[in-house]
């Protein structure tokens, strides 16, 4: 039964991929390295990944300025757009494959006592082989770092660049004062079928725990909580895609 469901996710996989099938921007490589480009550019972003995609398309909102986007990587596997399938593009040509440095007193129970550090290699980046999950950080935390001499990190100084990239897609929750819906970055509920996670939070409220309804309030806060996701009818959404 179980190789039988696993065909058969496998199946449905390739045929909503299939039906859904992303346009990738096309390479523009060998017109560079044929001598036939009369081109030039403004600017050159090297590497197209979580932040660099981002410069890229903002540069590029003027009209008269010509941006030449550069990455090592190419396409993502199409497996990366299913969000249970995120972990296929680890330690594969899609992964940078970074290592840590050895140290006395990390990692003893690993090959080489050295820590795997996923990056992506790949259009969109590290935003095209993560998890997933969206969490701002706490007021608290931005604040200190500008408080340490990280001028312009303070949270009130990040929020509207939060609120001016994101799609928040939850009704149910959304505050006009910490999120929007018009930034290019979908952000939607965390839905999960695994049934132990109705299990945990029961255990949580029974042991006294609060139930947190968005992860990136501004209030801090201790509890549990389901987290929301960079994702987008279902499917991935990098930095690539928004």
């Amino acid at each position: 039964m179980a190789m039988i469901f696993k065909i058969l996710f496998i199946l449905f996989s390739i045929i909503f991929l299939k039906a859904n099938a992303i346009k990738y921007p096309n390479d523009f490589t060998p017109t560079l390295l044929s001598g036939e480009c009369k081109i030039k550019f403004h600017f050159i972003v090297v590497g197209a990944g979580s932040a660099g995609a981002i410069i890229a398309a903002r540069l590029s909102e003027i009209a008269d300025w010509n941006v030449l986007l550069l990455e090592a990587g190419g396409d993502p596997p199409e497996s990366s757009e299913i969000p249970l399938k995120w972990s296929l593009a680890l330690n594969t040509e899609y992964d940078w494959k970074f290592l840590t440095e050895q140290e006395d007193n990390l990692f003893k129970g690993l090959d080489g006592e050295k820590c795997h550090v996923p990056r992506g290699c790949m259009l969109g980046g590290s935003s095209s082989m993560n998890v997933m999950l969206q969490i701002r950080g706490t007021k608290y935390d931005f604040d200190e770092w500008e408080k340490s001499g990280c001028t312009g990190w303070g949270f009130d100084s990040v929020l509207p660049y939060f609120k001016k990239s994101e799609n928040f897609t939850d009704t149910t929750r959304y505050d006009p004062k910490i999120h929007s819906n018009c930034g290019p970055l979908t952000v939607s509920p965390f839905v999960s079928p695994d049934p132990a996670i109705q299990t945990i939070s029961q255990a949580a409220d029974l042991m006294g725990l609060t139930n947190v309804k968005d992860l990136n309030k501004i209030e801090r806060s201790v509890g549990y909580a389901m987290s929301d996701s960079t994702t987008r009818d279902g499917l991935r959404c990098s930095t690539l895609k928004a």
